[in-house]
């Protein structure tokens, strides 16, 4: 049978909150079922003015204490199931059913003994802050300073999405636990004062903050799974790629000695991951036939929309290009017969490079040598179709 599911807008440390909306839902049809994570499955039933208690395990464990369940059942309750293992649910079978407590103050200790326990949360959620803070901090805090001038190259550049989703994600995750504290310390003094009245159910006690905290952290975990995983190379004759012996076929390409940032040289390197755009680099050194050192150096990025594409490409081209690298303006090139949507061309005398733009990737040149870039549009146009 399908179960109506919805998210749990109260939070979990909220008992009193928590049988209010059960009850909220009761008078809809729904009955509860039981809990998956963050969300809350019913039983579809005839609408009713039901009474739901939640009473605080004394420890996480499968199925209620049988006893527990005997107790309740000879007072009129009915037990249907744990709400997270932190409360076994019981719904009221008729209105003569009698009070769970009768004496406020042991229910007061019920809920001292559980919000003992909920305290140990913290130690979760101070390691959750020192698990992701220094690393999205480090791979990001370079990229904020571009945002106002350059933005989609800061967040096509730098971890910027994945770090606010981690940010924002531990905010709301604080947010949620804290109000949900803040309820069950209200829920323990109302029981030590002997309040038996139920309070208002207010939504706003973490419920929904804790499910955007959730789906915020999940993304940001993606992100480093990826990060780490979606890393790829292999060696440039094996791909389609454009090699420095297109351009100078006579060129000895012994040099390989490593460097950093683009690695090995004569190897692809493919970097996915989520929320940034696909890259690939791989760089190229040697000797021309005139015994000169020559090097090419290829960056290609694939962004999910073209217009973002055409954005980073105006800005990295434009205003930045000229005040970062090269020095000297791009001119446009004909792209007739290329296929490309947009190609410019700089030099500034022992450097010369490429930018183009074709549908949603944009591809970087950059070289040093004699011979002319503007003859390997074709080349290039056809390597960013077949990019491993």
């Amino acid at each position: 049978m399908k179960l109506p599911i919805r998210l749990t807008p109260v939070s979990g440390f909220d008992p009193q909150g928590l049988a209010a909306w059960l009850e909220e839902m009761a008078a809809g049809g729904l009955r509860f079922s039981m809990t998956l994570g963050l969300l809350t499955c019913f039983e579809k039933a005839a609408p009713a003015a039901a009474r739901y208690h939640l009473e605080p395990c004394r420890v996480k464990a499968d199925g209620a204490d049988p006893e527990l369940v005997e107790l309740y059942g000879n007072m009129g309750w009915r037990y249907l199931g744990q709400f997270r293992k932190n409360y076994a649910v019981f719904l009221a079978e008729s209105e003569e059913a009698e009070e769970p407590y009768t004496d406020e103050t042991a229910y007061a200790c019920a809920l001292d003994q559980f919000f003992r326990r909920a305290l140990w949360g913290l130690a979760a959620l101070a390691a959750a802050h020192l698990f992701l803070i220094p690393p999205f901090w480090r791979v990001s805090r370079a990229g904020w300073d571009w945002v106002p001038y350059l933005p989609v190259y800061a967040f096509a550049s730098y971890a910027l999405l994945p770090a606010l989703c981690a940010f924002c994600g531990l905010f709301f995750a604080d947010y949620s636990y804290f109000a949900g504290l803040w309820a069950l310390a209200r829920a323990r003094k109302r029981a030590r004062a002997g309040v038996t009245a139920r309070p208002r159910l207010i939504k706003a006690s973490g419920g929904r903050a804790a499910v955007v905290a959730a789906v915020l952290l999940a993304l940001a975990g993606l992100y480093l799974i990826q990060d780490i995983y979606g890393f790829k190379r292999w060696p440039v004759e094996e791909t389609s790629c454009v090699s420095l012996l297109v351009l100078e076929p006579e060129a000895d390409l012994t040099d390989n000695v490593e460097m950093e940032p683009w690695g090995r040289k004569n190897e692809v390197s493919r970097q996915r991951a989520l929320m940034l755009p696909t890259s690939w680099r791989y760089r190229q050194g040697g000797w021309s036939k005139e015994n000169n050192h020559i090097s090419l150096e290829v960056d290609a990025r694939r962004f999910l929309l073209p217009a973002l594409a055409e954005k980073y490409l105006f800005e990295c081209a434009g205003t930045f290009h000229t005040a970062h690298w090269p020095p000297e303006e791009a001119v446009a090139l004909p792209r007739a017969d290329t296929g490309l949507n947009q190609a410019l061309f700089w030099t500034d005398g022992l450097k010369s490079g490429l930018w183009l733009r074709k549908g949603r990737t944009v591809l970087n040149v950059r070289y040093t040598g004699e011979a002319d870039l503007s003859g390997a549009l074709a080349a290039f146009s056809a390597m960013m179709d077949r990019l491993p």
